[in-house]
């Protein structure tokens, strides 16, 4: 059980950052080539 709430967490959270990225506007690709570095 604590996996699939683990996965369901992270679900979350993918879902809160692509909403957040919708309300801000499409993100320049500068700044997601620059995070896909840092990662």
């Amino acid at each position: 059980m604590k996996t699939l709430e683990g996965i369901r967490y992270l679900i979350n959270l993918d879902s809160a950052e692509i909403q957040q990225n919708f309300a801000g506007g499409v993100a320049p690709p500068d700044k997601v080539e620059s995070e896909v570095d840092t990662t």
